[in-house]
């Protein structure tokens, strides 16, 4: 395990002002600190999925967090052709993904992809703006909005 995964992490668990998600990075950090107990490889491996890159575009506070937003219908999607999903890939221009697969078929479960010259135009498809409003209980979508106006 790296240690720079490990500082990142631990430095994100530390700041986290949400307490499920605090809770639930300890406990992927604690699981990993015993490499030889079951579950020790799966947690690390979450741990790098949320920590080993950097971010590609401005999420401040989001990152290693699920966005819980309503699907308006199951009818647009991304797709692509494999090489250029890879690309995509590559270059870490996908900036959000569904969690659990997509509802809507997108391939690699694509949810958003950053582009433009300074990487400052995403494209997604699930709807930030419905989930954004108090009134409604809930809020992950004005979460999302917040974070790309602080970057």
């Amino acid at each position: 395990m790296s240690e720079e995964l490990l500082q990142r992490a631990t430095a994100w668990r530390d700041a986290d002002p949400d307490p499920d998600t605090r809770a639930e990075i300890e406990a992927l950090i604690e699981r990993i600190s015993h490499p030889d107990e079951v579950g020790s490889g799966a947690a690390l491996a979450d741990l790098t999925d949320r920590f080993a890159g950097s971010l590609q575009f401005g999420t401040a506070g989001l990152r290693g967090r699920k966005l819980r937003m309503p699907v308006a219908h199951a009818e647009g999607n991304y797709f692509a052709d494999p090489d250029t999903l890879g690309m995509l890939e590559a270059e870490g221009r996908v900036v959000l993904r569904y969690v659990g697969g997509a509802p809507n078929g997108a391939a690699r479960d694509i949810a958003g992809v950053a582009g433009g010259p300074r990487m400052n135009v995403v494209g997604l498809m699930p709807h930030p703006e419905r989930p954004a409003q108090d009134e409604l209980r809930r809020t992950d979508g004005l979460r999302l909005f917040e974070a790309l106006l602080g970057a």
